[in-house]
């Protein structure tokens, strides 16, 4: 397969995936790309026009994380991404994802993988997010998927809803352990993963709004703030521990 992308849904967010797979299959090949769905709790089915490029459905029970995306071995392709069911993607941005892992491929032998949302650590400025981690104030800002940039930005945090990199770097996410504790933490895990395996993590240059978000209820980063990031900073612990992943400021990534 040459563009494999996978989506995580849950139960009551079917319309959403619908109108994430309708902002695709415009941009896909059916004879050559497809998407998997992972539907956790829902027994959502891929309507009619949607039929030539959703591949398989897996069916999981409610409760089921998104780390699921993940489960792949029995893929292969050239160009792997992996989506958000709250996204809409502008007619442009499979073409704009495919030409930035190629320019990325073009610095072998460092492996490079992209994110078209990225979190750094900063000092502190007002009004940005924090997570507390071992006992020291960590001050968080984002580049949403929302957001244009010119620049090649390295970072330590890609988010999984906007991620891609290139289709042999697939086997070393769908073989990695899963850990239960990391099931709605798939990110922390994802950068864990890549960080282990030398794999550096990039935001491209990008227009404004290649992706949008829909107006969604509810969020597992909502969750977690619900639960004052408990569950998330022992985690970010446990990553650092097992996989020596740590989050850095940001650096541009300069082409040589």
């Amino acid at each position: 397969m040459r563009i494999l992308i996978t989506i995580p849904t849950i139960r009551g967010r079917e319309a959403l995936l619908n109108y994430a797979i309708q902002g695709l299959h415009t941009q896909l090949d059916p004879d050559r790309d497809g998407i998997v769905v992972h539907a956790n709790g829902s027994a959502w089915e891929p309507p009619k026009w949607a039929l030539p490029f959703v591949r398989r459905v897996y069916q999981r029970p409610k409760g089921t994380g998104p780390i699921h995306r993940f489960n792949l071995s029995e893929w292969e392709c050239e160009y792997f991404l992996s989506l958000d069911d709250d996204l809409i993607p502008a007619p442009t941005y499979v073409q704009t994802t495919i030409n930035r892992i190629d320019a990325l491929e073009d610095l072998r032998p460092d492996r490079y993988a992209l994110s078209w949302y990225a979190r750094h650590w900063t000092a502190p400025k007002e009004g940005e997010d924090r997570y507390w981690v071992e006992g020291e104030a960590n001050f968080r800002s984002r580049i949403r998927v929302s957001d244009p940039s010119n620049d090649w930005t390295l970072t330590t945090y890609a988010g999984c809803g906007a991620f891609a990199c290139a289709g042999d770097l697939l086997p070393t996410l769908s073989d990695a352990e899963k850990p239960d504790q990391y099931a709605h933490h798939d990110d922390l895990w994802l950068n864990g993963v890549l960080g282990a395996a030398n794999v550096h993590i990039v935001r491209p240059p990008g227009p404004s709004y290649l992706l949008q978000a829909q107006v969604v209820r509810g969020s597992l980063y909502g969750f977690a703030r619900d639960n004052n990031f408990k569950g998330r900073e022992a985690n970010m612990r446990d990553a650092k521990a097992r996989w020596g992943w740590h989050a850095t400021p940001r650096t541009r990534l300069v082409f040589p």
